[in-house]
């Protein structure tokens, strides 16, 4: 049986850095909380950008971890609900595949 008291994770991004700092701010309070959950003491989470080697520690308080979990529950009720709603911006939409027929996609988003 593993005896873990205290934790500490990191996640690692390749990605844009908007795209980072968004994953990062729900992932890692989300995980904090399930780490949580099984007993851990989580004390710390960072996100790691692999492009240029920056570490920067994430927020997992308890104010973080409440604000995640409600961001959560209201994606997955808007999944059950079938509720699809576009939410186009630059940095969004720039990393979506179908960016180059999308209708909501604003004009400059997607090179080419």
């Amino acid at each position: 049986m593993l005896n873990i008291r205290q934790a500490s994770f990191d996640l690692e991004a390749t990605w844009s850095a908007i795209a980072s700092m968004r994953t990062a701010e729900l992932h890692a309070p989300g995980y904090s909380l399930a780490g949580r959950g099984e007993g851990l003491d989580v004390q710390a989470a960072h996100l790691h950008e692999l492009r240029n080697g920056t570490r920067r520690a994430v927020d997992i308080s308890a104010e973080a971890t409440g604000q995640a979990l409600a961001a959560v529950t209201g994606r997955l009720e808007a999944l059950r609900e079938a509720r699809f709603e576009a939410k186009p911006e630059p940095t969004r939409c720039s990393a979506c595949e179908y960016a180059k027929i999308c209708t909501h996609c604003p004009v400059g988003a997607v090179e080419g």
